[in-house]
This record gives structure tokens, sequence and C-alpha cells, in this order.
């Protein structure tokens, strides 16, 4: 699979998108830079939570993010 990050932003909404996605059928992962970051022994004051979808879901799981986010 070809992951493609369809949203960056809070992990709050990035999970409630990831919610959704999965209600609708859609395979996604988060991939969490801040908790990767504070493992790492260093913080980071981004909201750096991305969104991922296998490249076949894109256009329709950017279609759920527009509608949630806007």
């Amino acid at each position: 699979m070809e992951y493609v990050k369809i949203f960056s932003g809070s992990e709050i909404i990035a999970q409630a998108i990831q919610t959704e996605l999965h209600q609708l059928g859609i395979g996604s992962r988060l991939q969490n830079h801040i908790q990767s970051a504070v493992l790492a022994g260093f913080g980071t004051a981004d909201l750096a939570v991305d969104v991922l979808v296998d490249k076949k879901d894109v256009i329709q799981a950017k279609l759920i993010v527009s509608k949630m986010v806007s």
C-alpha cells in the first residue's frame, strides 16, 4: 500500500477524522510527530498529527475531511 497524507493538525481532530473514515470503510493510520518527539526526548509545539490513507481512497477521504474541518 502507498499511503498519502490527507490531513495534518491537532491530535483530537485527526482522531475524529480517523474514526469517521473507519465508519465509512476507509482504512487510515495516524502518524503522531508530537508523541515521537516526546519519546525521543525533545518536545514540539507543532500540531503535527497526520492522517494517512491508501492512495486509492484519497479523493473520497479528502471530501470527508473538507466537510469535517469546514
